[in-house]
C-alpha cells in the first residue's frame, strides 16, 4: 500500500510539473505571437501612411503638370524641358506606388501567415496537453513508465521526398541545352531511370530538375522580340500627347535603344520569356552582366589580340627578310610554322681556342675538337665551334624591332586607359546595391542600432536611407547558431518519419534509443554520433546560445543604402 501511494504521489508530481512546463510554454508562445502581430500591425500602419503620402505626391505632380502645360504655350524650349521632367516624375511616382502596393500585399501576407502559424502552434500545444493528460491517466491505471508513452506524431519535412513540377517543361526543344536534350531522350530507358525503384515514375522530376538548372542556375536574358507585343499595351497608357510631341515623327523611340542591349533575367523568371546567353554570339558589351571582372577580362582579351595583330604586321618586313634567300637560303629543312623566324640554317666550323665544352653543355653538336702534332712533336687539341653565317643584325631589322617595341609600349598605356573607361561603362550598365550604398569601416563601438544611423544621415545630410545594416563581432554566436542548425539537420535525417520535433519529445526519443542500445551500438556511437549524442549536443548549444545572446557586442562595420545614386 505504501509503494502504491508513493507511485501515485510521484505520478501526480510529474503531472503537475508537466502541466506547469506546458503552461509556461503556451504563455511564451502566445506572448511571441502577440508581439509579432503587433509589429506587423505597426508596419502595416506605416505602409498605409506612406501610401497616403504617395497619393498626395501624385496629386501635387498632377498640379505641377498643369502648370508646366501652361508654360509650354509661352516658350517652346522651356515647354520641352518641362514635359521631360513631368514624364520622369510620373514614372517615378508610378513606380513608387507600385512598390508600396507590393510591400502592402507582402505585409498582409506575412500577417496572415503569422496568424496561421500562431493558430497551428496553439492547436498543437492543446493536442500535446491532451496527449500528456491521457498518458498520465494510463500511467495511473497500468503503472506504465513514461518512457514507453506514445506522443502524437509530427511529420519531418526532410523525410518526405517530393518534387514540384516546373513551369518550364514546355520549353522549345531547340532552345534547350544539349545535356537536357540527351536526358530527355534517355529517360525512357531503364538503365538511365529504373522504373519502380524511383519516386518519379513519369520522369517529370528529372525534367523539372533540368528545367530548374537552365532557368535558375544558367544565365538567361529577357527576349525583347517576344515581349514587345506585351509592352505595346502597357506603353499606350504612358504615350500621351506630351510624349508624342516630345518624340517627333522623324524620331523613333525604339531606335534609341542600343543594339545588343540584353537585359539579364532574374533566376527562375517565369512571367517574361527568356533565352540562354549564346556562348558565341553574345555581344562583348553585355558581358558586364556576369560581373565587372568578366566583362573587363574579355574586353582586355580582344584589345590584346588587336595589339598582337598590329605588332605582327609591323614585324612583317623582318619575317619576309628572314624567309628570303638573302638571309638563310629560304630556310630549308625548317618547319613551316617556324619559317620567317630568325632561325639560321647556314653554319661553318671556325677555330675557337677560348671555347670550353662546359659552355656548350646543352648543344654539344655545335662544338668539336681534333688532335694534331706540333713541330716539336707534342700533341695539341684544336677546338672548333659552329658559327652562323646569316646576317641578322642589319639596320632595317633593328628599326623594325624598335618600332614594334615602341608600339607595344604605347598600346599598353592605351590599354590601361581603355580598361578604366570600360570599368565605367560596365558599372553604368548594371545597377547594383553598391551604386547606392556606402560602407563605414570605423564606427563607434556602441553604435549598434540601425535606427540611430538612419536618423543621423537623414537629419544631418537630408537624404533618405532605405536600408541600414550594422555588423557586430558576434562570431561565436553565429558559429554556435550554425552548428545548432547542422545538428538539427542531422537529427531530422536520423529520426523516423512522423517523429516529434520538439525538445521534450526528442529527449524522450533519445532516452529510448540509449536504453535499447547494446554493446555494438555503444561502439558505433563512439565513431558516429547517434540521436542521444546529437540531442545532448543540441542541449549544450541551446544553453550556450542563450548565454551568448545576452552579451553586448561592439559594432565593426555599417552599410547604408540610400534611395538614389546621387545621395551616395
Amino acid at each position: 500500500v505504501e509503494f502504491k501511494s508513493k507511485s501515485e504521489q510521484e505520478a501526480l508530481e510529474s503531472k503537475s510539473a508537466q502541466e506547469e512546463a506546458l503552461r509556461t510554454v503556451l504563455e511564451m508562445m502566445e506572448k511571441d505571437s502577440e508581439d509579432r502581430i503587433a509589429e506587423l500591425d505597426s508596419e502595416l500602419a506605416r505602409v498605409e501612411a506612406e501610401r497616403e503620402r504617395a497619393i498626395q505626391l501624385q496629386l501635387e505632380a498632377a498640379s505641377n503638370a498643369a502648370e508646366e502645360s501652361a508654360r509650354k504655350q509661352e516658350v517652346e524650349g522651356a515647354a520641352r524641358l518641362a514635359v521631360e521632367k513631368l514624364v520622369e516624375e510620373r514614372q517615378a511616382k508610378s513606380q513608387e506606388i507600385g512598390h508600396l502596393a507590393e510591400r502592402e500585399e507582402q505585409l498582409k501576407h506575412e500577417l496572415e501567415m503569422a496568424k496561421k502559424i500562431a493558430e497551428m502552434e496553439k492547436i498543437a500545444a492543446i493536442q500535446s496537453a491532451k496527449a500528456i493528460a491521457d498518458i498520465d491517466e494510463s500511467a495511473q491505471s497500468t503503472t506504465t513508465p513514461l518512457v514507453d508513452s506514445k506522443r502524437p506524431p509530427v511529420v519531418s519535412r526532410r523525410g518526405i521526398q517530393t518534387y514540384q513540377e516546373s513551369p518550364f517543361l514546355d520549353d522549345p526543344f531547340n532552345e534547350m541545352t544539349y545535356g537536357r536534350r540527351i536526358a530527355i531522350k534517355l529517360q525512357n530507358l531503364s538503365f538511365y531511370q529504373p522504373k519502380g525503384t524511383h519516386w518519379d515514375f513519369n520522369g517529370l522530376g528529372l525534367q523539372s530538375a533540368w528545367a530548374h538548372f537552365e532557368h535558375s542556375v544558367l544565365p538567361r536574358y529577357i527576349s525583347k522580340s517576344e515581349v514587345d507585343l506585351k509592352n505595346d499595351s502597357n506603353r499606350a497608357d504612358l504615350n500621351d500627347d506630351a510624349d508624342d510631341w516630345l518624340y517627333s515623327s522623324g524620331q523613333n523611340k525604339d531606335s534609341q535603344e542600343r543594339k545588343g542591349d540584353l537585359q539579364r533575367a532574374e533566376p527562375g523568371e517565369s512571367k517574361l520569356p527568356t533565352k540562354l546567353y549564346s556562348p558565341v554570339f553574345t555581344p562583348l558589351s553585355q558581358l558586364g552582366d556576369f560581373g565587372l571582372g568578366v566583362g573587363l577580362y574579355f574586353s582586355s582579351l580582344r584589345a590584346i589580340a588587336l595589339i598582337s595583330l598590329i605588332a605582327g604586321l609591323i614585324n612583317l618586313p623582318n619575317i619576309l627578310y628572314f624567309a628570303s634567300d638573302v638571309y638563310s637560303a629560304n630556310q630549308p629543312d625548317v618547319n613551316f610554322l617556324l619559317k620567317g623566324s630568325a632561325i639560321c640554317t647556314e653554319q661553318v666550323w671556325v677555330p675557337c681556342p677560348t671555347c670550353s665544352i662546359d659552355e656548350y653543355e646543352n648543344s654539344r653538336d655545335r662544338i668539336a675538337g681534333t688532335t694534331t702534332v706540333t713541330p716539336d712533336g707534342e700533341l695539341q687539341t684544336l677546338i672548333f665551334a659552329m658559327k652562323n653565317t646569316c646576317d641578322g643584325a642589319t639596320m632595317n631589322v633593328g628599326i623594325v624591332n624598335l618600332a614594334s617595341l615602341g608600339f607595344i609600349i604605347l598600346a599598353t598605356l592605351a590599354l590601361s586607359v581603355y580598361q578604366k573607361r570600360k570599368v565605367v561603362v560596365f558599372d553604368e550598365q548594371e545597377q547594383t546595391a553598391q551604386d547606392y550604398s556606402i560602407e563605414i569601416c570605423n564606427p563607434p563601438h556602441d553604435a549598434t542600432e540601425p535606427e540611430e544611423w538612419k536618423q543621423f544621415f537623414e537629419s544631418r545630410f537630408g537624404v533618405h536611407t532605405t536600408c541600414c545594416t550594422v555588423t557586430i563581432d558576434n562570431d561565436l554566436l553565429v558559429a554556435a547558431l550554425a552548428e545548432r542548425r547542422e545538428v538539427l539537420h542531422q537529427i531530422e535525417e536520423k529520426v523516423k518519419e512522423g517523429a516529434a520535433a520538439n525538445t521534450l519529445s526528442l529527449s524522450e526519443y533519445a532516452a529510448k534509443v540509449e536504453h535499447r542500445r547494446g554493446l555494438i551500438g555503444n561502439i558505433k556511437s563512439r565513431i558516429a554520433p547517434g540521436i542521444p549524442e546529437l540531442v545532448d549536443r543540441l542541449t549544450v548549444l541551446n544553453q550556450k546560445i542563450q548565454g551568448l545572446a545576452q552579451q553586448n557586442y561592439r559594432a565593426t562595420k555599417v552599410f547604408c543604402t540610400f534611395e538614389t545614386e546621387s545621395m551616395q
